[in-house]
């Protein structure tokens, strides 16, 4: 642990491998930075990586911090494995806040969902509810 002496506070338990940033401070955070020096491009500026070592085929998911276009702009995008698949980019989130899930957002989407088998997008609502789609212009409903 670090500023801990009793690192596993969220109680993983016995044999788990965990890494502790505790602050002894009321009302101040642990914190994990990944820094980068410079990036240029596109380039990646971090990443967490997730890892199932299994028989020497490792399955792997990640999350990596990208340059956006600018030196003062980040994006990020969430990689996943299928099975039998390499590793690729499932979703990414713009430094604007736009989201694609399945494709880059096009310019001026706020959210682009793509679907090489076709997309579908499911609104459920538990039994007895309604589940509905609203949309507003100025934040007054126009159509549901």
């Amino acid at each position: 642990g670090i500023g801990t002496i009793s690192p596993d506070v969220g109680g993983f338990g016995a044999g788990h491998k965990v890494v502790t940033i505790e602050t002894a401070t009321a009302d101040k955070q642990g914190a994990l930075e990944l820094v980068t020096a410079s990036l240029t491009g596109s380039n990646v500026g971090g990443q967490l990586r997730f890892i199932n070592k299994n028989a020497g085929n490792p399955a792997t998911a990640a999350i990596l911090a990208y340059r956006d276009g600018a030196d003062d702009a980040l994006a990020l995008g969430f990689w996943t494995e299928a099975t039998g698949a390499a590793m690729s980019q499932k979703m990414w989130l713009l430094g604007n806040g736009n989201v694609g899930i399945g494709v880059t957002p096009a310019s001026g989407v706020n959210l682009h969902v793509y679907g090489a088998a076709g997309a579908i997008i499911a609104i459920d609502a538990d039994a007895g509810q309604q589940p509905s789609l609203d949309f507003r212009i100025a934040g007054a409903q126009r159509y549901q």
